[in-house]
């Protein structure tokens, strides 16, 4: 029998490498096909990039129909939700009577398509799920009374519809989840968005139930975990899935909870009268040893298939026979116990030379907004070497051999060319980092292109643009168990040499950094480089990662290295401490003066400028990897080093002070003024009469790279402020201009000491006097405060209490020009606070606090940027 697979992703092709083991499946066709077009044993995938062929649109239900009958097409089991939603099931059990279809109808898919008719279904059946509300686009402008009715802290907000995975966000407080459902509502999600289902936030830790169903019973496969969030720690926007691991356990009566949660959605589905043939997933909040519903899928899931699949020890095709013809009480299905982690090649470690001991180490990575240089200068050469260089030097950094690499490029719209040049600098760092690149066995036609992929690419239309793209990669690295496992931290003492060795560039961290500074300055890619009129600023930055591990590998098999640390995000200073692990008795001093660092270094940090401080806090600054070597040991691994160059650039010292690592002699690092180019900058004053935080946050804001400010000085009523040692130590000159009986001759003062350092703009940072006409009148819109509430509401010096005392749900802070009115004139921007249970005065001030030290900054920069177009 011919079996199509409807969808594109590691789902569909998870499915179709298990059906393909099925002796009754002929052949197993995949459309449509976002990646390669071609054939692996049974399975064909259907769609070539070549546009001389057009995809299988499994939208269009009529077309989907023909192309079964006119391939003899005896099983269609669909992938998406997409398809399912737009009722491509129903189309062929009506139009192809004798075609079998693993995948429910429409009217079932509602489980999965509409949140709300979801939530419905399972308060109506007894599910246990948590409290809800819905709103629509009717109820944008009142979205602060919906959240203040509702009974819980936290709420998770989801948009109705199909958002790609993309459409359930998980807001830090209510005031951020109103933000989300109004930017959902007015269109986020297209018409995903219409409605908008706000539910509790649970509490607990999350599982994945998958079960086959045929409308009369179901059969559960093994509970997974996937992984949601995009950042490590559990940080960043909610995603479909980033990574699952499966078998998991829970307590007994927990899957017992699972089972009759399974029982109660089919008794209603048979009460609405749908036929519900296919895939059900759950997927589960358990919270204190009690299951909740968060959702329904109505399809396999992605990436739970990837690792559910190799568990599958029965014959898939003939579950899926039996869902359909509803009989899968009789089908006996059994699953490994093994936990598999997904797609993969299986290591020999024995053959490639290592003992039956032997362990693994991996790493994973990627490349970053280095990327963006790489697309804007359609140089493609070097990233590969990035991308393998990168978790390589990684791994190597425990004392192991990197084996084999996988790459996962993923883009919006492949492009042949491109994508022949980045797959095939992968495949030459691979052979000079040693390692083999994991990939399918045979060159895959690309049309006028055949090469190797690696471990994965895709293309992800509507996910990412048509010229947008991503490159990660994965390390796979063995080593033996008598090797070194370092780093060796509780052997690292006064006295041990540190040695670092060169990087070829920026390699691949800090792009963000740098591509500020070369937008502030206005320079292209294509411009020379100042220092080397033959080479371009993009060549130059898109220099590929220095792959170490010939170099130095052997000195840490053979036991020459207590530490060795790869200078990646985070640069010197973040990374170098790893070798002391939770060591708190000593620290590494770097000596600044023992290496120069590459031109582009200096141009960045003369540029910008950067402060040394963040040049070493951002990139390599020239050294790549460090090496922390005994004392006796170091003329050994200099003389192993002497066909490399190397630098001896610091050691290690008791620990005198809190510092984990200290750097000396930064000045001569680099030379401040070798590059700076002046750019037109709106000169501040900042008038204080205490401490000056806010202040502090306008200083540091106008250091930056992007500022159009520079703070020309600070000014304070009272001689004892605080602030005015404070701004002294950033550089900033200091006057005291204090009050006079009457407020005209102080005022008059203060402006004749403002305009002789030619201010143009003034901030107030807590700057305790009302200013008079006069001298508002010498800064016409040109003189900016912050106040703790949310203006027009609660002016004067009491306002956060004035608002507590009126039952205000809502508080915060908000940036205005300064006119004759107390606390008046044009607001510039505000940010809101929401009072909670518990909070007081005290509370309050700071979480205000925090919001005011970002926004009056912002404001800052705003407000000039407007004063520098005039």
């Amino acid at each position: 029998m011919n079996v199509l697979i409807i969808g594109s992703g590691g789902r569909e092709h998870a499915l179709a490498w298990k059906i393909e083991q099925s002796d009754k499946v002929k052949s197993v066709l995949v459309a449509p096909g976002n990646g390669a077009s071609g054939r692996i044993g049974k399975i064909s995938f259907l769609v070539s990039i070549s546009k001389s062929r057009s995809d299988l649109n499994p939208n269009n239900l009529e077309e989907v129909s023909e192309f079964c009958e006119k391939h003899y097409i005896g099983c269609v089991l669909i992938g998406p939700e997409e398809p399912l939603s737009n009722g491509l099931a129903d189309y062929l059990i009506e139009n192809n009577p004798k075609l079998m279809v693993f995948g429910p109808t429409k009217e079932g898919a509602q489980l999965e398509t509409s949140k709300s008719f979801s939530k419905k279904f399972m308060k109506e059946y007894g599910l246990p799920t948590a409290d809800f509300v819905t709103v629509s686009i009717d109820d944008v402008k009142s979205l602060d009374s919906v959240f203040e009715r509702v009974p819980w802290k936290h709420s998770v907000v989801k948009a109705d519809g199909l958002a790609a995975g993309k459409g359930v966000l998980i807001p830090k407080d209510n005031q951020e989840a109103i933000e989300a459902t109004r930017s959902i509502l007015q269109g986020e999600f297209g018409n995903a968005g219409r409605t908008v289902v706000i539910e509790e936030r649970l509490e607990g830790y999350e599982v994945s139930a998958l079960a086959f169903v045929d409308g009369i019973s179901y059969k559960r496969m093994p509970l997974g975990r996937d992984h949601k969030r995009l950042l490590e720690n559990d940080m960043g926007p909610n995603t479909g899935g980033m990574g699952v691991v499966a078998p998991v356990k829970v307590p007994e009566t927990v899957d017992k909870q699972i089972d009759e949660i399974f029982e109660k959605t089919l008794k209603g589905l048979a009460e609405r009268n749908i036929k519900y043939c296919g895939v059900l997933y759950a997927g589960l909040m358990i919270v204190q040893e009690k299951p909740h519903l968060l959702e329904f899928n109505c399809r396999f899931g992605d990436p739970e298939t990837q690792v559910l699949m190799p568990l599958l020890k029965t014959d898939l095709f003939d579950i899926i026979i039996s869902c359909v013809n509803q009989n899968l009480a009789q089908c006996d299905i059994r699953w490994s116990a093994k936990h598999i982690g997904g797609f993969g090649a299986v290591l020999d470690l024995k053959s490639a030379g290592f003992s039956n001991e032997s362990q693994l180490v991996v790493g994973i990575d990627g490349v970053g907004t280095k990327i963006e240089v790489a697309t804007q200068c359609n140089n493609f050469n070097g990233i590969g070497y990035d991308v393998v260089a990168m978790c390589v030097n990684d791994v190597i950094c425990h004392c192991a051999k990197p084996i084999a690499f996988l790459d996962y490029y993923v883009c919006g719209k492949l492009d042949r060319s491109m994508a022949k040049e980045v797959l095939s600098s992968i495949s030459n760092a691979c052979a000079e980092a040693g390692c083999s690149l994991i990939g399918k066995k045979k060159p895959v036609d690309y049309g006028n292109y055949s090469f190797h992929l690696g471990g994965e690419t895709a293309e992800m239309p509507g996910v990412y643009g048509t010229h947008q793209w991503d490159l990660a990669g994965c390390a796979i690295a063995a080593r033996e168990s008598t090797w070194p496992m370092l780093p060796l931290s509780s052997s690292i003492i006064e006295g041990d040499v540190i040695i670092g060795l060169p990087s070829s560039g920026l390699h691949s961290n800090g792009f963000s950094l740098a591509r500020k500074v070369l937008t502030v300055n206005g320079v292209k890619y294509s411009d020379p480089l100042p220092w080397n009129q033959e080479t371009s600023f993009g060549d130059e930055l898109l220099k590929g990662t220095k792959l170490y591990v010939k170099t130095v590998l052997p000195l840490l098999t053979s036991g020459l290295v207590k530490g060795c640390a790869h200078i990646t995000g985070g640069g010197l200073t973040e990374n170098a401490i790893r070798v002391l692990e939770k060591r708190s008795d000593v620290s590494l001093v770097i000596d600044c003066s023992k290496w120069k660092p590459q031109e582009i270094f200096n141009w960045i940090a003369s540029a910008g400028p950067v402060e040394t401080k963040e040049m070493i806090r951002t990139f390599n600054c020239g050294i790549g990897m460090v090496l922390v070597v005994r004392k006796e040991k170091s003329e050994e691994v200099k003389r192993k080093l002497s066909n490399e160059e190397f630098f001896e650039i610091g050691s290690v010292e008791k620990k005198s002070s809190n510092e984990r690592i200290r750097f000396i002699n930064e000045n001569s690092l680099f030379q401040p003024g070798a590059y700076r180019k002046e750019r037109k900058r709106v000169k501040v004053a900042i008038l204080i009469s205490g401490t000056g935080t806010n202040m502090q946050k306008l200083i540091e804001k106008s250091k930056t790279p992007e500022s159009n400010c520079e703070v020309v000085v600070v000014i304070s009523n009272k001689e004892t402020a605080g602030g005015l040692k404070l701004a002294a130590s950033y550089g900033v000159p200091t006057r005291v201009v204090p009050h006079t009986a009457d407020r005209i001759t102080g005022d008059t003062e203060l402006a004749k000491v403002l305009k002789e350092f030619g201010t143009e703009l003034v901030c107030l940072g807590g700057y305790m006097r009302i200013l008079s006409a006069y001298f508002i009148s010498q800064f016409p819109s040109r003189i900016i405060n912050i106040h703790p509430s949310l203006l027009p509401s609660f002016k004067g010096s009491h306002a956060l209490q004035d608002a507590l005392d009126f039952g205000a749900k809502v508080v915060g802070c908000t940036a205005h020009f300064v006119d004759e009115l107390v606390d008046h004139g044009d607001i510039i921007a505000q940010r809101p606070v929401i009072v909670e249970d518990g909070d007081t005065i005290e509370t309050l001030r700071q979480k205000i606090q925090v919001q005011e030290h970002e926004m009056f900054p912002n404001a800052m920069i705003s407000v000039a940027a407007k004063l520098l177009e005039k």
